[in-house]
């Protein structure tokens, strides 16, 4: 664990988590320092409703431009003096890093505000103190209560779908847009007024209750001998200390004392008890209300496995996709510089929704992120982390390079009839019709793409299994069981069970699709086959020289490791101090060792000096380890197995 903790990547990966979320953080912890009276709740509410978390957004992105925490992260801010390709190559992918971490977080924040922006929340902007604020407002729902009126009479059946469920259809909703439908709209009825400064003025956060369950807490650790606190006794400290008088909130008060007679049972009082069944009155009044009180599914987004950020041109001018759902995306203006730096515009006081009709106008740039240290030389020197726009490629193409990543089959499906492409009858007997049909997509497209091209870019959609990560099962089992609480080692140990299978799910996948991309070369029409069959074969000539080239420098380079001896393993691992680990590492011919204590490691091969002389030396350097911190001296049977594999 102490290794885990001085790791350098450990620690840049830490601190990046750290300073992108700080912005974050602070404002959550003054909405819940000051979001505690009537009048402060809906000044709150009124604010988020006009976008005021972009001033937090812009703060997240001033982290990029700060030279101080880029510095303490881990990146090289200091100009002067020579720098190899290879720490800036590092320093690139750390760069990397930074910026998805906090795109993910801005696409999650611009996506969690929207219910205060753009749905039921945007009515508490009514409320706001500046009269432009309100007109904003009026001018916002009247839009949207114009569109629902021309969806539910002239819309197709694909746009009432796209409305159903939706916020604005619930009852309370409706009855809102009949209020302001009175006024055209205008002005804000004063029965309306009084409606919405009642709902958000209530408590419309948890942090009352946690400072209730914080109260309860305190009493059950230090004054309770039994450590067990009754209902009456939890209900009594909510009400002592003035909990209510905190929020400034009024709270009954009691001025008489009554006592409860002998043989009261006040856990009625505390716990629900379903003790007769419900009249027929109760029924019909439960029916009357079961769609506004009971339980309700919201419809599910696009979730962040299917997120497409990156730089679209609409008719040149350039929109950073901040999150995108199935009929629009959230965009931010943005604007470049002549060197390609992307800049967030920051007088944008909302930010805006893009709706795609025609994709021949559309061009799309991937978002490159480099280490100050990259752009020291150029115009954008002291900017700190920099964000360029990469190579613009049409929105089709775009999406074939990777492989119609995000992309469900009913979309596949229309563009497929859009192009003109031949219908796909094959593929979908295993229920992968998406995957046969993006493989039959890119290549009408490209129909000199490659076997090898065609799996790379269908191995992006399937993004789950992108990276193989090799890890040492063995190591980490060990050190799961020995660092973490036996209720949580389970898990753990099941997700590294899990990595350490990818590689096998990877080679059935590369088969998949080979077969895939040869069901959809033999479907293609005779003429797009020999238009690009040339290139094709040139292309696949290229690659496999290259393959050859490498398979005989990585042969050059090749070391011959000698075999574990089974003998020599048994006696190492049953001689080692208890605070010490020992794995045999047979693809480098060497033993791997591990201080539990400290997590530090070593490695001694048996390749070169032979396996007793390794183990010998593994044993006297683990034993000195522990006699050096307090654990003892090596025992006399141990030192006896010593002299026998020395001689």
């Amino acid at each position: 664990m102490t290794k885990l903790l001085l790791d350098p990547d450990m620690k840049a990966t830490a601190r990046i988590i750290a300073y992108v979320s700080e912005p974050e953080s602070l404002a959550t912890g003054m909405m819940f320092k000051n979001m505690r009276s009537a009048g402060q709740t809906r000044e709150f509410y009124a604010r988020w409703s006009h976008w005021s978390w972009l001033s937090t957004a812009r703060n997240t992105l001033a982290v990029l431009s700060d030279l101080s925490l880029l510095n303490l992260i881990g990146f090289n801010v200091q100009f002067s003096g020579t720098f190899s390709p290879e720490a800036l190559v590092t320093e690139d992918a750390l760069a990397a890093t930074l910026w998805k971490f906090m795109a993910s977080l801005l696409s999650r924040r611009g996506g969690s505000n929207l219910w205060y922006t753009s749905g039921a929340g945007s009515t508490a902007g009514l409320l706001h103190p500046d009269t432009a604020k309100v007109a904003a407002s009026l001018l916002y729902l009247r839009g949207a209560f114009k569109t629902m009126e021309i969806v539910n009479q002239d819309g197709s059946l694909a746009a009432k779908q796209a409305l159903r469920g939706h916020c604005f259809t619930t009852p309370a909703m409706q009855w809102v847009f009949k209020a302001l439908s009175s006024t055209g709209f205008g002005s804000v009825p004063d029965i309306l007024l009084d409606y919405l400064q009642e709902i958000f003025s209530c408590l419309l956060n948890s942090k009352i209750i946690e400072d209730g369950n914080k109260l309860q807490r305190e009493e059950e650790t230090r004054s309770s001998n039994s450590k067990k606190v009754s209902p009456e006794q939890g209900w009594f400290l909510l009400m002592q200390p003035s909990l209510l008088h905190s929020y400034d909130r009024p709270e009954v008060s009691n001025k008489r004392l009554k006592h409860t007679p002998a043989g009261f049972d006040l856990s009625p009082v505390f716990q629900h008890h379903a003790s007769r069944e419900a009249s027929e009155e109760e029924k019909l009044d439960w029916n009357l209300v079961k769609d506004i009180t009971g339980k309700l599914e919201w419809p599910t987004h696009t979730p962040e496995t299917e997120q497409q950020r990156a730089i679209v041109f609409i008719r040149n001018y350039p929109l950073y996709v901040l999150k995108t759902y199935k009929h629009a995306c959230l965009v931010w203006p943005v604007t470049l510089s002549d060197a390609g730096a992307i800049k967030f515009d920051e007088n944008e006081e909302c930010l805006r929704w893009v709706h795609i009709h025609d994709i021949v106008d559309v061009q799309v740039a991937s978002v490159i992120a480099r280490c100050p240290r990259a752009m020291s030389e150029t115009c954008l020197k002291n900017k700190g982390v920099c964000l360029l726009a990469g190579s613009t490629l049409p929105l089709l193409q775009w999406h074939a390079e990777r492989g119609f990543h995000g992309v469900k089959e009913a979309c596949l499906l229309k563009l497929n009839a859009a192009l003109g492409f031949r219908g796909v009858t094959w593929g979908t007997d295993d229920g992968d019709a998406e995957l046969a049909l993006s493989v039959h997509l890119m290549l009408n497209l490209d129909p000199s793409l490659t076997e090898r091209e065609g799996r790379t870019r269908a191995m992006r959609r399937c993004n789950g299994l992108r990276e193989v990560v090799h890890v040492q099962e063995e190591e980490l089992v060990e050190t799961v069981v020995d660092c973490l609480l036996p209720s949580e080692q389970r898990k753990v140990i099941n997700d590294i069970a899990e990595e350490t299978q990818k590689a096998s799910k990877m080679a059935k996948l590369t088969s998949h699709l080979s077969q895939k991309y040869k069901a959809a070369l033999s479907a293609l029409p005779k003429d797009r086959l020999k238009s690009g069959q040339e290139r094709r074969k040139a292309k696949e000539k290229e690659e496999n020289d290259l393959s050859k080239k490498a398979a005989a420098d990585a042969k050059e380079r090749a070391r011959v490791y000698a075999d574990r001896n089974v003998d020599a393993d048994k006696a190492l691992k049953a001689s080692l101090p208890r605070q010490a680990r020992a794995w045999a590492d047979d693809t480098n011919g060497r033993w791997r060792m591990t201080w539990v204590p400290t997590g530090t490691q070593k490695c001694i091969s048996w390749t070169a000096c032979g396996h007793n002389v390794a183990a010998v030396a593994c044993l006297k350097y683990r034993w000195t380890w522990s006699e050096q911190f307090g654990y003892g001296s090596m025992p006399k049977d141990v030192a006896n197995i010593v002299k026998k594999l020395e001689s």
